[in-house]
C-alpha cells in the first residue's frame, strides 16, 4: 500500500517536470543581423512541460547549425514566465538554423512570440498558452488529431469554443489573427473565429471565416463593412495557413504603414493575396461579447475540419513574421546590407526625387532615408527625414531649398536592426518657375485610395487632367485614413501644376484634414491625439464639415490651425454657421486659416467650386504651405477678392501703435454684378458696400480697437465677405492688428 501511495506522490512530480518538446517553441526577434559582429539577433525560449504549465529555472541551451562561425550566448535559466532569452551574432554571411535544449529535450519549433494576446496550440484542449487566461470552454464534443505542429482540434460540424471577454481580446488589442486550418470537407459560408460586437451580435469585432470558397477576414464592420477577401482556399485534405492583419496603428517603424497604413490584408501560406481599405475605423473595444471559435456569436455556420496554431496578436504583423509562422522558423538571417544603389531626379520644380535599389531580401521592414549637404555626412537621427515601409523604394523630398545640393544615404532596416548606410545619392532642386501671384486649388477631395469613392471613376491621372482643364493649379487629396495614392500624385508635378496627397482623418467625434504630412496616421483613440501626432510630423491639421461639434472648444483642444467653413455647394445657411464657428475662435485670439473644398469622391467632379484660392511666390510645396499656415488665402465659389492692410495681403500681422488708423484696401470681381461687400471688425460688421458692377474697390481707413482679453499673436483683426447677384461668394481669411505697446484699446462695441 505505502508502495501505490509513492508512486501517485511521484508521477504528478515527473509528468509536470518533463519538457513539452512540441509545445515549447523559439521566437527571434530581430532575425536578420549585419555579417560583421556587431550586432546581434535575439531568441527566446519559452520552455513548457508537459502538464501546460511553464517551467522556471530550468537550464537551456541554444545551438546553431553553423557552430563556431556563429557566437551564441550560454546556457541561461528559465525566468518565471518560463523564458530564456539568447543573443546570436556572426561575421560569416548567411543563414542560421537554431535549436535549444533543456533537460535532455530539444525544441525546434519556431513562433513569432512577440504581442501575442492569446495562443491556442490544442496541446492541452482549448488552454490560452501565453498565460493571459484566454482559455476556450467546449461546445459540442471537439476531438484531437495528429495536427500539423503536435495536436489540432477536430470540429465535426456542430462543435466550437467560447472563450469569455477578456481586455487581451477586446478590439483594441487584437490586430492580427494567424492560425492553420485544414478543411475535411468544402464548405462555403463557416467561420473560423468570430468575435461578435453588439447585444445580438449584428455586427463585428473582428472574424476569419471562410466565404464562398474565399478566406475572409473582417475587422471592426459595423454597417459599413471592411472585409478582406483572400484567393479560394478549398484544398480540402490538405493544411492551409491563413493570416488577416489590420495594419491601421503606429508604429515605430513603417512596417507596413507609411504610405499604406490603414488596409486590412489577407494571406494564405504566407503570400498576401489582397489588401484591402479600412476607413471610419472608430476603434474601441465596443463590447464585451465572448470570443467565438468554430462558429459564429449565434452558434451557427460551423466549421468543418482541423484547427492548429490559432494565435491572436496585439500588433501588426509584417509580412515576413507572417512567413516564419508559417515556416515554424528558427533562422537567424546575417545578411543585413544597404541599397546597392541611390540615384536622384529633379526634373519637377523644388523637390528632389530619391530612389534606391531593392536589396532583395525578405527579412527588410523598412528603409531609413537620410539627408545631408555634404557628400561624406554621418547619418544619424537628426538628418533623417523618411522611413519608408518595405514595399517602397523612392521618395520625393519637399523641404529643400531651389539650387542647394543635397546628398542623400539609405540604410535596410530589419526590425530593430540596421544596415550600414549605402553611398550617397545627390540632388539639385531646380527653382519652380511660376511667377507671384494667385493660384486657385482644391483641397477635398478623395481618389480611387478612398473607400468610399467611386474608384473607377477616381483614377489618379484622371484628376490631374480634369483639375488642368478647369483651371486649378494644385490639388491635395484627404484620403480617408490613407496616403497610399502619395507617390503616384507626386510625380505628376510639373512647373504648372502641384498635386500632393493629404489625409482625412475619420474619427467618431468628427473628421480632420492633414496636409503635409510625412506618414499615415491612424483614426484609432482620441481625436486630438491623433491631431498632435500630426502636428509631430510638421503638418497642418483643419477640422472639417463641422456639425457643431468643432465649435467652442476649450482651449487645451484648439490645437488645429485652420477650420473649413466651406464644403461643396453654394455658401448657404450651413456654410454661414461653419464661418461664425471659425469667427468666433479669431474673436478668441486663434489665428486660423479658413478654407473651402468640394469634397467629391470622383474624378470628373475635380474644379467644381468651391475653391480655395492661394497667394504664392511661385508655385512649390514650401509656398502652398505657407500660405495655408497663415492664412494667404479666401474662399470662393466664382467671385475674386483682394484685401489688404496697410499693403499687407490677407493673412498678414499689422504691427502698430495703439490710436493709429489703417488704411484697408479692398477689391474684387465677379462674372455678374456685385450684390455686396461686407466689412468685418473683430467679429462684428463694420461696413456694408453695394456693388452694382462686375467689379469693385475700395480704400477704408479705421482705427482698430482691441478685443477684449486677447494679447497673443493679435489684438484685432479685419475680414471681408463678398457676394455677387447670382449667390456667389468670396470669403477672405483676415488682417491681424498686433499693437505695439502695452496698452491696447477696448473694444467699446
Amino acid at each position: 500500500m505505502k508502495s501505490i501511495l509513492i508512486t501517485i506522490l511521484l508521477f504528478p512530480f515527473a509528468a509536470f517536470s518533463a519538457v513539452d518538446g512540441v509545445r515549447s517553441y523559439i521566437s527571434l526577434r530581430p532575425y536578420c543581423a549585419r555579417a560583421d559582429g556587431s550586432q546581434q539577433c535575439e531568441a527566446t525560449v519559452v520552455v513548457f512541460d508537459i502538464g501546460g504549465g511553464r517551467l522556471t529555472g530550468q537550464s537551456v541551451t541554444l545551438s546553431s547549425n553553423r557552430g563556431a562561425v556563429d557566437t551564441v550566448s550560454s546556457a541561461q535559466l528559465t525566468d518565471s514566465r518560463g523564458a530564456a532569452t539568447f543573443f546570436i551574432s556572426s561575421s560569416t554571411s548567411g543563414e542560421a538554423t537554431l535549436s535549444a535544449l533543456c533537460n535532455g529535450v530539444s525544441i525546434t519549433k519556431g513562433m513569432v512570440g512577440t504581442g501575442l494576446a492569446a495562443h491556442w496550440d490544442f496541446e492541452q484542449g482549448a488552454a490560452d498558452a501565453t498565460g493571459n487566461g484566454n482559455d476556450g470552454v467546449a461546445a459540442g464534443d471537439p476531438s484531437y488529431v495528429a495536427g500539423k505542429s503536435g495536436r489540432a482540434v477536430c470540429l465535426d460540424g456542430d462543435d466550437s469554443f467560447e472563450v469569455p471577454y477578456a481586455g487581451s481580446i477586446a478590439t483594441t488589442n487584437v490586430l492580427s489573427i494567424d492560425g492553420w486550418v485544414y478543411m475535411t470537407v468544402a464548405q462555403s459560408d463557416t467561420v473560423i473565429l468570430q468575435k461578435p460586437r453588439g447585444a445580438t451580435g449584428e455586427y463585428l469585432d473582428y472574424e476569419l471565416k471562410l466565404i464562398d470558397g474565399k478566406m475572409d477576414f473582417t475587422y471592426n464592420q459595423d454597417n459599413w463593412a471592411r472585409g478582406c477577401k483572400g484567393p479560394g482556399v478549398d484544398t480540402t485534405g490538405t493544411w492551409v495557413h491563413v493570416s488577416g492583419v489590420w495594419e491601421g496603428y503606429l508604429e515605430d517603424e513603417n512596417y507596413n504603414g507609411g504610405f499604406n497604413g490603414g488596409y486590412l490584408r489577407a494571406y494564405v501560406d504566407g503570400s498576401r493575396k489582397n489588401r484591402t481599405q479600412c476607413w471610419r475605423s472608430y476603434i474601441k473595444d465596443f463590447h464585451t461579447n465572448p470570443l467565438k471559435v468554430g462558429c459564429d456569436g449565434a452558434g451557427n455556420r460551423h466549421f468543418t475540419g482541423y484547427l492548429d496554431e490559432l494565435k491572436l496578436y496585439s500588433r501588426p504583423l509584417p509580412e515576413v513574421e507572417i512567413r516564419r509562422n508559417r515556416d515554424f522558423s528558427t533562422k537567424a538571417y546575417f545578411n543585413l546590407v544597404p541599397p546597392a544603389k541611390v540615384w536622384t531626379q529633379t526634373a519637377s520644380p523644388e523637390v528632389v526625387r530619391v530612389r534606391w535599389s531593392n536589396p532583395n531580401n525578405e527579412n527588410i521592414s523598412s528603409f531609413r532615408l537620410y539627408r545631408g549637404t555634404t557628400a561624406d555626412f554621418v547619418p544619424a537621427a537628426s538628418n533623417r527625414i523618411n522611413i519608408a515601409s518595405c514595399e517602397v523604394h523612392e521618395y520625393f523630398d519637399w523641404k529643400v531649398e531651389p539650387e542647394q545640393t543635397y546628398y542623400y544615404k539609405v540604410s535596410c532596416v530589419s526590425i530593430g536592426n540596421e544596415s550600414a548606410p549605402s553611398s550617397a545619392g545627390s540632388g539639385t532642386p531646380v527653382a519652380a518657375a511660376s511667377a507671384p501671384g494667385w493660384y486657385a486649388g482644391e483641397l477635398h477631395c478623395h481618389s480611387e485610395h478612398s473607400a468610399d469613392a467611386d474608384r473607377a471613376a477616381s483614377k489618379i491621372p484622371d484628376m490631374k487632367s480634369n483639375a488642368v482643364s478647369k483651371g486649378l493649379s494644385f490639388v491635395m487629396t484627404t484620403e480617408h485614413n490613407s496616403i497610399r495614392g502619395r507617390l503616384e500624385m507626386e510625380a505628376l508635378n510639373d512647373d504648372d501644376f502641384l498635386f500632393l496627397c493629404g489625409e482625412e482623418i475619420t474619427m467618431e467625434f468628427g473628421h480632420f484634414n492633414a496636409f503635409f504630412l510625412e506618414t499615415y496616421v491612424p483614426e484609432n483613440g482620441d481625436v486630438f491625439a491623433r491631431m498632435r501626432d500630426c502636428l509631430t510630423q510638421g503638418a497642418l491639421t483643419m477640422p472639417n464639415h463641422s456639425n457643431g461639434q468643432w465649435a467652442g472648444l476649450p482651449d487645451h483642444k484648439v490645437i488645429f490651425q485652420g477650420y473649413e467653413i466651406w464644403n461643396g455647394g453654394r455658401f448657404d445657411e450651413t456654410e454661414r454657421r461653419r464661418t461664425d464657428e471659425w469667427d468666433a475662435y479669431l474673436q478668441r485670439g486663434y489665428k486660423l486659416t479658413a478654407r473651402a473644398g468640394r469634397d467629391f469622391h470622383k474624378a470628373s467632379q475635380l474644379g467644381q467650386k468651391p475653391w480655395t484660392v492661394c497667394y504664392m511666390d511661385r508655385l512649390c510645396y514650401r509656398q502652398l504651405k505657407e500660405a495655408l499656415a497663415n492664412g494667404h488665402a479666401y474662399a470662393t465659389d466664382g467671385p475674386e477678392l483682394n484685401f489688404e492692410g496697410n499693403g499687407k495681403m490677407m493673412g498678414s500681422v499689422l504691427q502698430v501703435d495703439a490710436g493709429d488708423s489703417i488704411a484697408l484696401e479692398i477689391s474684387g470681381s465677379s462674372e455678374t454684378s456685385i450684390d455686396a461687400v461686407v466689412l468685418y471688425r473683430n467679429g462684428a460688421v463694420l461696413a456694408t458696400y453695394p456693388g452694382g458692377a462686375s467689379s469693385f474697390s475700395e480704400s477704408v481707413s479705421d482705427v482698430p480697437v482691441a478685443i477684449d482679453g486677447i494679447n497673443g499673436e493679435f489684438n484685432a483683426y479685419y475680414r471681408v465677405e463678398l457676394t455677387d447677384i447670382a449667390g456667389r461668394t468670396a470669403v477672405g481669411n483676415p488682417i491681424y492688428i498686433k499693437f505695439n505697446d502695452a496698452q491696447t484699446l477696448q473694444a467699446a462695441y
